[in-house]
């Protein structure tokens, strides 16, 4: 029974992502990989390679404020089904291209940190893990 309900949450058209511990939240991997628009709720939070990918296109944000007002966070989501259908079709992009495997994320890591430097002016120095 239990795992039936867990599959249902895979049906959603938006996940709650609160913050984690850190750079990272269990919460933004496990929205994504059932398909679901992020619907981010942490004040501050730098998203995961930001460098390559355009959170605003697949991602919500909402302040956690909001998490006082349900019903004000339910009304402010889009409920056009095609406007949710293509941000849910670009959830499943990003998360097929960069996220689906261990072996994906290490490198969507790597390249986000040689983007990072190239931004930050360190291109042409050699990296070392001051420089990243």
């Amino acid at each position: 029974k239990n795992k039936k309900t867990y599959q249902q949450l895979f049906d959603s058209a938006y996940g709650l992502v609160i913050h984690g511990h850190g750079r990272w939240s269990y919460r933004l991997m496990e929205t994504m990989h059932g398909g679901a628009i992020p619907v981010i709720m942490s004040d501050g939070w730098n998203l995961p390679y930001e460098e390559i990918i355009d959170w605003e296109k697949i991602s919500l944000r909402r302040p956690e404020s909001m998490s006082l007002d349900p019903t004000a966070l339910v009304e402010s989501l889009p409920r056009d089904p095609d406007a949710i259908e293509e941000m849910r079709k670009g959830v499943r992009e990003v998360y097929a291209r960069h996220l689906s495997t261990f072996e994906k994320r290490a490198v969507t890591m790597l390249r986000s940190v040689v983007l990072r430097g190239k931004q930050q002016g360190l291109a042409g120095e050699p990296a070392t893990p001051r420089s990243l």
